[in-house]
């Protein structure tokens, strides 16, 4: 009886009552996801240095996906497989470090989710934009998005990928940023994507 009231007073200080709310981080890491293409997206962070994703801007754009390097290869993100089936349907949290060169690019983020299959097809299922322009300076751009019901099988996996989009008009010979890959939380380059859902991964960190 004792414990029971010590527990109740102990959910009431510390809001612990009711079951935790369910849900997934995925940290953008530079580790790859083992599929070809694709950097991981986990959900344990892990020590390493912070990297930074730079995608030139171009004269009228509208929707250019992020790239390794200004010119370089597009940088894309995965999970690992799922050991079960889940629909997908609740709000997304994005939260991903970004810049812009110049107030001129008028530039905004933009975030794809999709469902990877184990044959390699790729089904868009949600298109996510934050709706302001960027700033000069690396901020975190966090908001929330609604995407499609969309029901994934066991064997697939959730991709993320960055995009810049144009706020009125998008300005040429500029660049935009992004940081990832952060060890610790709350600073530039702790990027992640949160879902409502608990996707059926592996337990456990060496899972990532």
């Amino acid at each position: 009886m004792i414990r029971a009231v010590l527990l109740l007073v102990a959910g009431l200080l510390f809001g612990f009552c009711g079951p935790a709310a369910a849900q997934t981080t995925l940290f953008l890491q530079d580790t790859g996801a083992g599929f070809t293409g694709y950097n991981l997206a986990g959900r344990y962070k892990v020590a390493g240095s912070i990297l930074t994703a730079t995608v030139n801007t171009a004269g009228s754009g509208t929707d250019i996906q992020w790239t390794t390097t200004a010119g370089g290869a597009t940088i894309s993100f995965a999970s690992r497989p799922f050991t079960g089936a889940i629909t997908i349907a609740g709000t997304v949290t994005i939260n991903i470090w970004t810049a812009e060169s110049s107030a001129s690019a008028n530039a905004g983020l933009r975030v794809k989710l999709s469902r990877l299959q184990a044959d390699g097809t790729k089904t868009l299922f949600a298109t996510l934009d934050k709706g302001t322009e960027m700033t000069t300076g690396a901020v975190a751009q966090n908001y929330t998005g609604a995407p499609t019901s969309t029901a994934f099988v066991k064997g697939d996996r959730l991709v993320i990928e960055p995009f810049i989009t144009n706020i009125g008009t998008m300005g040429g010979g500029f660049t935009c940023s992004f940081t990832y890959n952060r060890a610790n939380s709350g600073a530039t380059g702790d990027s992640f994507v949160t879902l409502t859902e608990t996707l059926p991964l592996n337990a456990g960190v060496g899972f990532r």
